[in-house]
């Protein structure tokens, strides 16, 4: 399917879904820390995993990102890649940097889940797919570090090689997420985003130096 709507129609789509989110809440009185969380537990109880698409994807059948992020964005049913992308632009909403990422993590298709940035100008893996399919709780993937995506599989197989790289992670630039939804190039472009994934030893949680208790 074709995509017939502007970044004007899915902005204010957006729009409303963070000020959904964030009802009766203060949003200014938040931590970044605790904006991400909300956000994140909004996305892991109200997504649906479509899996049926990955069956298809398993047999290499067509594929349109368009529509697997837009039913994300939608509350329907989509795949780890949709909700990665559509949790990334609903942090950008409130100001907060993600990076989609894609790993090999042993299963039969690639992975996608985010890195985010934090305040102190490191990063953490949140994972929103691994929750909404009963993979562990939003404890268990939420804000966590490299140690623990190693304990996961997120990272230890290859995604693939060439003469010179073993490459163990695959982002999505925000560039192409523009190009995706059709939106003007937004301030996080500005952002060094590495391919093959440059950032590991810029990732740490701050899952000790923060409560949890939202």
């Amino acid at each position: 399917m074709k995509n017939r709507r502007t970044w004007e129609q899915i902005e204010k789509q957006l729009d409303d879904r963070i000020n959904n989110i964030f009802i009766g809440i203060d949003i200014n009185e938040l931590s970044n820390y605790e904006k991400r969380k909300i956000i994140f537990e909004y996305v892991c109880k109200h997504g649906n995993y479509d899996f049926d698409l990955l069956e298809n994807i398993r047999i290499k059948g067509p594929r349109n990102p368009w529509n697997e992020l837009y039913a994300a964005i939608d509350e329907q049913l989509s795949i780890c890649n949709g909700f990665s992308q559509y949790y990334k632009l609903l942090l950008e909403k409130v100001g907060i940097y993600s990076l989609c990422i894609c790993c090999n993590d042993g299963t039969d298709v690639l992975h996608q889940l985010n890195i985010v940035s934090n305040d102190d100008g490191t990063f953490s893996f949140d994972d929103t797919t691994s929750v909404i399919v009963g993979k562990g709780s939003i404890d268990d993937f939420f804000d966590y570090d490299i140690e623990f995506a190693s304990k996961l599989n997120q990272g230890n197989d290859p995604i693939y090689k060439n003469e010179n790289n073993i490459f163990y992670w695959c982002t999505l630039p925000t560039k192409m997420l523009d190009a995706l939804v059709c939106r003007p190039k937004c301030e996080f472009d500005e952002y060094n985003e590495k391919s093959g994934f440059g950032l590991f030893e810029e990732i740490k949680s701050q899952r000790k130096q923060i409560s949890k208790n939202i």
